[in-house]
């Protein structure tokens, strides 16, 4: 769903003074997504719209290339949120946010973040995620929630269209299949 979002925000604004980032977490890349790799990431793909890299990112970079830091999450923030400024409208996108790590307090320093960043400069936010208590305890009060779940017959037609990559036996028992695919529907449960 998130991808279809992130190309009709792109075709429909690709001409105007939106800003767009988007990220898609992976639960195998935990380690590489911290807050402030996700930030950083989110800061980079705003930059790209501009015509000019801004100052303040300049200058956060040569701060820290000259001390030979490397920034906060509360620096990259603060400048993400300079840059989302300079937009008429500033989307931000996340797919599967129940796969950010919830150690170390990662998806709340993330989500504290960009709350911050939505109080002062007006951000649309848009999270995909499984149900997760932890997560639906963030957004309480600050947005919509939609609960989307793919329907038996939406999960057999996909499946129908994907059976081109069973093994060659399962092909050839109509039988199979229909275990095959009965054991997904019901392993799927709506995701």
């Amino acid at each position: 769903m998130a991808s279809h979002v992130i190309h009709k925000l792109l075709m429909e604004h690709e001409s105007k003074n939106f800003g767009i980032a988007y990220i898609y977490y992976n639960f195998r890349r935990q380690q590489q997504q911290g807050p402030i790799d996700i930030l950083a990431s989110l800061l980079k793909q705003l930059c790209r719209g501009s015509d000019k890299l801004p100052d303040a990112v300049s200058e956060l970079y040569k701060d820290h290339q000259r001390h030979q830091t490397r920034p906060s999450l509360e620096d990259i923030s603060q400048v993400l949120q300079l840059v989302a400024s300079r937009y008429t409208k500033t989307y931000i996108i996340i797919d599967a946010l129940d796969e950010c790590s919830s150690s170390n307090r990662a998806r709340q320093q993330l989500l504290e973040q960009l709350f911050l960043i939505q109080q002062g400069i007006p951000i649309n936010l848009l999270a995909t995620s499984r149900f997760s208590p932890d997560i639906e305890i963030f957004f309480e009060g600050r947005s919509t929630r939609l609960e989307i779940k793919a329907s038996e017959e939406d999960l057999q037609r996909y499946l129908d269209g994907s059976l081109q990559i069973l093994p060659l036996f399962v092909w050839r028992s109509e039988e199979l299949q229909r275990k095959v695919k009965r054991a997904i529907v019901e392993a799927v449960d709506g995701m």
